[in-house]
């Protein structure tokens, strides 16, 4: 009979360990599950931050003949820090934040009168700027937590600083005493400092492809000078795994 008991005993005493550790498992489960919070950071969540680089060339007609630019010497480089917000699966809003140096590479021949009518060896305005941008984004196609396919339309505004004009000319230096002579004009009062204008980009994750055209005018009052093209494309690297 004690043996009996015993028997009895060693089984009630094994089948409340194992509901004991049942239960625990069970506890251990729901903490874990309860404790889990949803990312919202991340390409394709809520928030999303990331810097970037971007190329272009300055293109398109300038205002008259005048103006004219020498194309693939004429460009624009940037960098800055870019921010989008998901409020649908298909559409966010954003803004970006960049530095950007355009360099307008002059044409000289007889016809040249921006900024002046005088011929040199090489001519250049270049602008430095800060830059802020409003966007409207629209993905298309399926996608993990990545960038994915997008386009954005939108708008900016620029302000100009450190903006100069710089030409080089070559002499005969056993006449003039120099055969290369750099000038660097600066505080131009010819020139625009606010800009603005619209963009556009189409995008495949990291890479995207964009277009720039400015509203405003580069040049015042001060000279009525025709303005140089309008128009700039170019790509742009977004800097994130």
């Amino acid at each position: 009979m004690s043996r009996v008991v015993k028997i009895v005993s060693g089984v009630l005493f094994t089948l409340v360990l194992c509901k004991s550790g049942l239960t625990q498992s069970v506890l251990l489960e729901e903490d874990v599950v309860s404790d889990t919070i949803p990312k919202s950071f991340g390409p394709n969540y809520d928030n999303f931050w990331h810097t970037y680089l971007r190329y272009g060339f300055i293109v398109g007609p300038a205002e008259n003949e005048t103006a004219n630019i020498r194309y693939g010497r004429s460009y624009d480089f940037g960098i800055g820090l870019r921010y989008k917000r998901k409020l649908l699966p298909w559409y966010g809003l954003g803004f970006s934040l960049d530095y950007s140096q355009q360099n307008y590479s002059i044409r000289q021949d007889s016809l040249k009168l921006v900024p002046d009518s005088i011929i040199h060896k090489i001519e250049r305005l270049q602008f430095n700027f800060v830059n802020l941008e409003f966007y409207n984004r629209f993905n298309f196609g399926k996608r993990g937590n990545i960038v994915g396919k997008y386009v954005d339309i939108g708008v900016y505004g620029s302000f100009g600083f450190g903006i100069t004009h710089f030409t080089r000319d070559e002499y005969d230096p056993s006449v003039f005493g120099a055969e290369i002579v750099d000038i660097t004009q600066r505080k131009l009062n010819y020139i625009e400092r606010l800009q603005y204008g619209a963009i556009a980009r189409i995008g495949f994750n990291k890479l995207a492809f964009f277009g720039r055209y400015r509203l405003s005018d580069l040049f015042n009052d001060e000279r009525n000078l025709a303005e140089m093209p309008r128009l700039v494309v170019g790509v742009e690297l977004g800097l994130f795994k």
